[in-house]
């Protein structure tokens, strides 16, 4: 925030730095109609660029827009998330939620050391070296890819399969985050994926920061 010269407070602080804002939502900020871009604009005096979605339900414009290379790359001064209030966020499980926390963290860029084997992508480690705040960024490597499938193996042979889809209104960014604690297990020793879509000489497996939580 930055003080005015007549006293009062600007909570934007952004002066002439070029600030950016997003807007993402429902079909309530895609209506032309409502204009929720044009009134924030208006009352910020930042350019808003709307990437809401019809149809996309209440995760939908976020997390094509979060898990986009765009965002990854030139993150905006602000992200307004309009999400009507009888929208529960919980309805689809921790899965959209903790894939929106993941992907605005730190760059995901912890090599893994994953290779291809026919349509697998695998990255191996030693039992006990992962934890379960670890977590994944599956990257197909442009964009297109709408499913990605993910296979965690123990050291015992048992596996679990997590399916990741982005929906025909979303945005197919081929981008996947996934957190481990809700399928975890101590002895986990692989960590695979596949996509809709065959393999690009840039798709990748990599690991993801711990994020830390609020000291407070």
């Amino acid at each position: 925030t930055t003080a005015n010269a007549d006293g009062t407070l600007d909570i934007f602080g952004t002066g002439d730095e070029g600030a950016s804002l997003v807007l993402v939502g429902t079909s309530f900020s895609d209506s032309s109609i409502n204009n929720f871009a044009g009134f924030l604009s208006e009352f910020t005096g930042i350019e808003t660029t709307n990437y809401s979605i019809t149809g996309g339900n209440q995760f939908g414009a976020m997390t094509s827009y979060v898990t986009s290379r765009e965002f990854a790359e030139h993150r905006p001064t602000f992200l307004i998330w309009e999400n009507p209030i009888y929208n529960s966020l919980a309805q689809f499980g921790p899965l959209p939620m903790d894939e929106l926390i993941v992907a605005a963290g730190p760059p995901c860029d912890i090599d893994t050391g994953a290779a291809v084997d026919a349509d697998v992508l695998s990255a191996d480690f030693q039992a006990g070296t992962l934890k379960p705040v670890d977590s994944f960024l599956f990257d197909h490597g442009g964009e297109g890819a709408r499913i990605a499938t993910v296979t965690l193996s123990g050291a015992d042979g048992l596996s679990r399969t997590v399916r990741i889809e982005r929906s025909d209104r979303l945005r197919a960014t081929g981008r996947f985050y996934l957190r481990l604690e809700p399928f975890w297990r101590p002895d986990l020793t692989r960590v695979s994926v596949s996509f809709d879509r065959p393999f690009t000489e840039t798709s990748s497996l990599t690991l993801c920061p711990q994020l830390k939580g609020d000291a407070s």
